[in-house]
């Protein structure tokens, strides 16, 4: 898919032009993936991380939609937190796994950076919901 695509050597950006839409269309889009980003962290920052993962995994479509790595990797990272909340660490570590793979193929590790920081929080919070019950 298109995040795949040859990225910035500099950092966690844009992975290369985005797709051939409409200006105001691709506005629109990474509008709506940062509002959707600030949604799914304020609920990580409440707590209500098994709640981020709708919006998390909404802002992960729009980021490979428009090549956007930085958009990518922050909701994954957000998207595998709120797996470990829900005791999915199958589904944690797929997504993790797939788009570490992804940045590390580019050589983005930056991105590669936020994933991993990901799965961290993900199965820290899967361990703390095991402990409190």
């Amino acid at each position: 898919s298109h995040y795949l695509s040859q990225g910035s050597a500099a950092g966690c950006g844009r992975g290369g032009a985005a797709p051939p839409v409409g200006r105001a269309m691709a506005s629109r889009s990474a509008d709506d993936m940062r509002a959707l980003l600030g949604k799914a962290q304020a609920l990580v920052d409440d707590t209500r991380t098994a709640q981020a993962l709708e919006p998390a995994l909404e802002a992960l479509e729009i980021g490979r939609s428009l090549g956007d790595d930085i958009g990518v990797a922050t909701a994954a990272r957000l998207a595998i937190a709120a797996y470990g909340f829900q005791r999915k660490a199958k589904q944690a570590k797929e997504l993790g796994d797939k788009e570490l793979q992804g940045f590390v193929k580019k050589g983005n590790g930056k991105c590669e950076a936020l994933v991993m920081l990901g799965l961290a929080e993900g199965f820290a919070g899967d361990r703390a919901v095991q402990h409190a019950q």
